[in-house]
């Protein structure tokens, strides 16, 4: 049987995926110098306390950007 754990990249702390882990996903599109588009992609994995941080800031972003 092959097993997996899963830490939390923020706090560092192993964390059950049915406890309400996460992984959040995005890509960031910026110009360089000679104005060439460059695409960084990340993947992360949050445990259930950071997720609700992040999840928590994204709502403020959210509301920021409604004003």
């Amino acid at each position: 049987m092959k097993q997996t754990k899963l830490f939390c990249d923020t706090c560092g702390k192993e964390c059950d995926p049915k406890s309400g882990a996460s992984q959040f996903v995005g890509v960031l599109a910026r110009l360089d110098i000679k104005l060439e588009k460059q695409i960084y992609q990340f993947a992360q994995d949050y445990c259930s306390a950071c997720s609700e941080v992040i999840l928590n800031f994204i709502s403020e972003l959210k509301k920021d950007i409604k004003k």
